[in-house]
């Protein structure tokens, strides 16, 4: 974050306060006069504002009050400079927020201090306004979906610049000056007017007599006179620990779509992966909306999830009923084979029936035979259950008190050899005994089996309470797909040393389907077929790919362009400053870790610098003897890694003590006459010092003087 971000952000605010002209407005086809106020001048915030200083930046933005009218109705908004700071006073935000002006009803929250980041000079930051609405607990889904899928409609109807199908691009910051693009009358016109649209969306606590007729008919969408409790006034803004109003509305995307962090070995990438990414994608048994996880029946054979499904059907069923059942639905979405359902239902049933059979008439019975039909078309079980069933059933059924966890995410690792059929889908030989193939044969045969990308896009979609598969998906109708996802949870594929993989070759022809306007339920959404099973598929809007990319790693190439133009990157660098220790004998490692990683960037480049992550467990052991190990286990194996054995190297970043000349007296060459014999000869080898001859006062020479006394 570049030092003079609030400051910058300061001066965007001002320059679209001071944009506020009165203007008429078209809002979902009502005219609305707006005429511009001054209102009640600011005190600067008491906390203070890291990188503005009041005596030369000036007073603190007064607000501005709009007065809007239309016919049969009116209403008060407030457009004004906002801050914000963590109670652990690290993270501070200038921000531009538009609410009603008679209470603390929030319409808009753009936060600008974080939006500018590290931008450098020159540059144009986009200030997007979000339009999703807040979730809320006691919503039903559906009516969600819809609410949200309206107000997104008007939003693209009225003009307004859409970045995403979740956001406007109210305005452009540019840098230093915090000039605001295309104009500040523009912004703040653009600012008004998605506020307005917003209005009747998410201010709901307001009786009609207040505002008089609604700008916006959401009859039949919202329950008027039925507020949620959190629709009153803003007061979780008042939680200083909490980003306010638009972290809290539902983003269409609580993390970036597409997003991969990067950085030198030992910066905490796979740590941040588990302890703050994995987390967003876990949640309570309770909160399952899936009517049955389709990844349950990725590795049950068809005869055991029929088998379960005609024992919850109480034993007898029909065959229209067994493949109706959510376990074959399930089973046939993880499958994913053009062959319907009904087709394997019956192959597996007839196949698995009893031999004194008198009213089923097939040749290739693979045991264990427990089915038989009667009349009317009945199928039941004539046979006790096989063990392998029965836990099936138990598994299924489960005991709500010992459920885990879901774990909407998948988590693989790229290497050289992983292919479009290890990630999408492939053609795999499998050795077995089930009735599964459309023949009926056992033995040896090759099926079609779903990639992890593919069932995770499966598991995505089945969040969404859609109980079918990704074909099915793909063909039901566009805003019926957009509302499903609209309220859906989201699921993610964790993707270690994403860059191990050859992107062209796993990825194939679905890598333009990751970008996030191509998506399912996106404006532009794509859907294409798959060359092996022929079937349609699209990536939906609620799945994440996360990767992460070890920058020094030498035996892979430069990531793919195709591939790095779709993620956003997030960087990882070493953080000598959570080494806030010491270690035995004075040794600071924060300062070592900074100088090493000093030289190293002299020497190499930032990208082969060294983690704080491999100091961090003298914390717990902070002795000389813990130093010397992680020396002669990680960082001195790496410096030999980025420099190929050049100790000289070596050298120059730890000092003469770590790395010494090597004395083994003259060693005459052979006489071969070698034009450089001569200078060979007398060239000078060295080695590294041996850990266990190190002293404290060789690793505090790393980073400081130190006299022998």
């Amino acid at each position: 974050m570049r030092p003079d971000a609030n400051k910058i952000a300061l001066r965007a605010v001002r320059n679209v306060l001071q944009g506020a002209r009165a203007v008429e407005l078209d809002v979902a086809g009502t005219k609305v006069s707006c005429q511009v106020a001054p209102g009640d001048a600011r005190a600067w915030p008491d906390a203070g504002v890291q990188g503005v200083d009041e005596t030369v930046d000036g007073p603190w933005p007064a607000p501005v009050v709009v007065n809007c009218s239309w016919p049969g109705g009116a209403c008060a908004l407030a457009v004004s400079a906002e801050f914000w700071q963590a109670r652990d006073r690290d993270r501070q935000r200038v921000a531009i927020r538009v609410g009603l002006k008679a209470r603390r009803q929030e319409l808009l929250w753009i936060s600008l201090t974080n939006l500018i980041g590290d931008g450098a000079d020159g540059d144009k930051v986009g200030a997007p306004g979000n339009i999703s609405l807040v979730k809320r607990k006691g919503r039903d889904s559906t009516q969600a979906a819809r609410v949200n899928q309206e107000l997104k409609r008007l939003v693209a109807e009225s003009g307004l610049p859409l970045l995403s199908r979740a956001f406007v691009q109210v305005f452009e910051i540019e840098m230093p000056e915090g000039n605001v693009w295309p104009s500040a009358e523009i912004a703040f016109r653009r600012a008004i007017h998605l506020s307005l649209l917003k209005l009747e969306f998410i201010d709901r606590s307001a009786s009609a007599n207040e505002r008089g007729r609604p700008l916006v008919d959401t009859a039949g969408l919202i329950a008027v006179g039925e507020p949620d409790e959190e629709d009153e006034g803003d007061e979780a803004n008042d939680d200083e620990d909490r980003e306010p109003a638009e972290d809290e509305a539902t983003s269409d995307f609580p993390e970036p779509l597409n997003l991969i962090l990067y950085g030198p070995p030992g910066t905490g990438k796979t740590y941040k992966l588990r302890e703050h990414l994995v987390p967003k994608f876990t949640r309570a048994p309770a909160e399952d909306p899936r009517p049955a996880p389709a990844e349950r029946f990725a590795e049950l054979t068809w005869f055991q999830t029929i088998a379960a499904a005609l024992h919850d059907l109480g034993g007898e069923a029909k065959a229209t009923d067994i493949y109706a059942h959510p376990y074959v639905k399930a089973k046939h979405a993880a499958a994913g084979i053009p062959t319907a359902a009904r087709q394997m239902v019956w192959g597996s049933l007839q196949s698995h029936t009893v031999e004194e059979s008198e009213t089923v008439n097939y040749k290739s019975r693979v045991n264990p035979l427990i089915f038989d039909k009667k009349a009317g078309s009945v199928w039941s079980f004539v046979r006790p259950l096989p063990e392998e069933v029965e836990e099936v059933i138990g598994e299924l059924k489960g005991d709500g008190e010992k459920r885990e966890p879901l774990q909407d995410y998948e988590f693989i690792t790229f290497h050289q050899a992983y292919a479009y059929e290890d990630f999408i889908e492939g053609i795999r030989p499998r050795l077995s005994a089930d009735a599964e193939s459309e023949l009926g044969e056992s033995g040896l045969r090759y099926v079609l089996e779903q990639g992890v990308f593919t069932r995770s896009v499966l598991a995505a979609i089945r969040l969404t309470g859609f109980d079918g598969g990704i074909d099915e998906f793909c063909r039901i109708p566009s805003t019926e797909r957009t509302a499903l996802l609209a309220s859906a949870p989201h699921f993610a594929v964790f993707i270690d040393e994403i860059n191990r993989g050859n992107v062209a070759r796993v990825f194939g022809e679905l890598i333009t389907l990751l970008e996030p306007d191509k998506r399912l339920g996106a404006e532009r959404e794509l859907i294409v077929k798959l060359p092996y099973s022929r079937t349609l598929f699209g990536v939906p809007s609620n799945l994440h790919v996360i990767g992460t990319m070890n920058t020094a790693d030498r035996s892979v190439e430069a990531l793919d362009t195709a591939l790095r133009r779709r993620f956003d990157f997030e960087e990882l660098p070493p953080r000598p400053e959570l080494l806030d220790f010491e270690v035995e004998g004075k040794i600071d490692p924060a300062s070592m870790l900074r100088t090493i990683n000093r030289r190293l960037e002299k020497l190499y480049d930032r990208d082969h610098a060294i983690g704080h992550a491999f100091l961090l467990p003298l914390r717990d052991d902070p002795s000389l003897d813990a130093l010397k190990r992680v020396f002669a286990r990680n960082i001195l194996p790496l410096l030999q890694e980025y420099f190929f054995g050049d100790w000289g190297k070596i050298g120059l970043v730890l000092g003469a003590e770590f790395v010494r000349r090597r004395e083994h007296g003259a060693v005459p060459l052979s006489e071969f006459p070698h034009e450089d014999r001569e200078a060979l000869g007398e060239r000078t080898t060295y080695e590294l010092t041996p850990v266990s001859e190190l002293t404290t006062l060789s690793f505090r020479r790393i980073y400081e003087h130190v006299e022998d006394n």
